[in-house]
């Protein structure tokens, strides 16, 4: 049995993930959270990761930039591996993840989700072949990429992290094939301008309770491929995470992503 705390139980994923965890090899042994809940827990809640006095195997972070700073401390101090599951990290909490890996086995993603981390492997081998030389000398024209993100109405940022990551895949792909890296285009209201063969489009929409959608439209000479995950329910966030929990467990010191633990 892994026992877990969760920073930020309290959260849409740290929920889930309590959940996903019952009647598992996993047992939740203390839940961080800044506002206490009238929901019930088997476990204690903190209000402050520093003080909790449980012991455990592996940290969980699902909070908040702040409380990812925090969470890296505590498990730098208690020498434990630590996945954390938070976006919007500023450039100062990175390099203390970076930091901390020397130490610790740490895994960072901004979505949880295996089905997102084999579509980002897909972006990749995608990648490689539309912008391969022999691809690219058959036609006139580049490849054109597009990214394409619905979430619910009550998400706050734009685009998503996931949206980011598989940005950010592509692109380094590309760079590392021609040496040119692109620009992203967010959204294309505000430009009269004909697209750019050097930029990479990424759309969002907000609406209803959409979990999350995220495609992947390659347009070039005379056909479309479209990549795209689906995300049914949060479920699926929950199990990824604790997937990764029970594989980082095992590993050595250092920073992971989902393709480390999946490839």
């Amino acid at each position: 049995m892994l026992n877990i705390i969760i920073n930020g139980c309290y959260g849409k994923l740290g929920s889930s993930i309590v959940n996903a965890a019952y009647n598992t090899k996993f047992c939740i042994a203390a839940g961080i959270s800044r506002t206490q809940r009238s929901t019930k827990h088997h476990f204690p809640v903190f209000n402050n990761i520093n003080s909790c006095d449980i012991n455990a195997d592996i940290v969980i972070d699902s909070s908040s930039a702040q409380g990812t700073k925090a969470a890296v401390a505590y498990a730098l101090e208690k020498k434990l591996p630590l996945v954390i599951c938070t976006t919007g990290l500023s450039d100062d909490i990175l390099t203390k993840i970076t930091q901390a890996s020397k130490s610790i086995p740490l895994l960072v993603s901004a979505n949880m989700s295996l089905g997102i981390a084999i579509l980002t492997k897909l972006t990749k081998i995608a990648t490689e072949a539309f912008y391969s030389q022999n691809f690219a000398n058959n036609f006139e024209s580049k490849t054109d990429i597009e990214i394409i993100e619905s979430h619910h109405s009550q998400k706050k940022d734009a685009p998503s992290g996931t949206a980011l990551l598989l940005a950010n895949t592509i692109n380094n792909q590309i760079k590392q094939l021609t040496g040119a890296p692109c620009n992203f285009a967010l959204g294309r209201q505000q430009n009269l301008s004909k697209r750019g063969t050097d930029e990479i489009g990424i759309h969002s929409i907000r609406g209803g309770n959409i979990v999350g959608n995220h495609s992947v439209l390659y347009a070039f000479q005379d056909e479309t491929l479209e990549l795209r995950h689906t995300a049914q329910s949060r479920k699926a966030f929950a199990d990824g995470t604790l997937y990764a929990a029970g594989s980082l467990i095992n590993m050595s010191a250092g920073l992971y992503n989902m393709d480390d633990i999946i490839f």
